[in-house]
């Protein structure tokens, strides 16, 4: 009777800590889906909230928009109908462009300019166009290198008789490569300004290295 008892109460503690193991675990799901719907409201608000601070934003926009498309009288102008209208404006340039350029193969083309040489317009781009801005920050760019250029020379040159710094196609070469690959480019045109001398039409890494490049200026 005594072993049956004995065997009698460790089933019974066994089966008591099964339950509390179950009962443990059973909240912990519980507690776990709690979790859950919390974080899923708080997703749910953050989300509205944002779409209503979207919604706010566009709204201000279209507000600020319109009140800046105002009409004279104070009716409101539609943003479609500036865009229809800048459209508009940007077509009819074209056409106006194309009727004086000469490389068209537009009809009625017949308004082309023909400009004498003599004539100051001859030879360049139309005021105000995209052509005319760069070419004016091209020239801007090769001023400055053959300012650099200049500067080169009249650094690791050395003076003459006559007090002006001369240096030759080689040395130049190795010590201005680093600054710009163009160095007898920027020469020809620094020549062509009047600014350097060298004999020859055209310089050769190499063959023209003892070449002597002489700064006037």
């Amino acid at each position: 009777m005594f072993v049956e008892r004995t065997s009698l109460c460790t089933t019974l503690s066994r089966l008591s800590q099964t339950s509390s193991a179950r009962a443990c675990a059973l909240e912990n799901v519980c507690a776990r889906e709690e979790l859950n719907r919390a974080d899923k409201q708080y997703s749910l608000s953050v989300g509205e909230a944002k779409l209503k601070a979207f919604f706010v934003a566009v709204t201000r926009f279209l507000l600020q928009v319109m009140t800046s498309n105002r009409d004279r009288d104070g009716a409101w102008a539609s943003p479609v109908g500036d865009l229809r209208k800048n459209w508009q404006s940007w077509a009819q340039g074209h056409v106006d462009y194309q009727q004086h350029n000469p490389f068209s193969n537009e009809k009625g083309t017949t308004l082309t300019v023909h400009y004498q040489r003599k004539d100051p317009e001859y030879g360049r781009p139309t005021k105000g166009s995209n052509t005319e801005q760069r070419g004016k920050e091209a020239h801007m760019h090769l001023g400055k290198e053959v300012q650099e250029l200049c500067l080169v020379i009249k650094t690791i040159g050395e003076k003459g008789e006559d007090g002006k710094p001369r240096v030759t196609f080689g040395r130049l070469f190795e010590a201005y490569v680093t600054i710009s690959n163009k160095v007898v480019g920027v020469l020809l045109r620094a020549r062509k300004h009047g600014l350097v001398q060298f004999e020859g039409e055209m310089l050769w890494q190499g063959r023209d290295d003892k070449v002597v490049i002489t700064l006037l200026e």
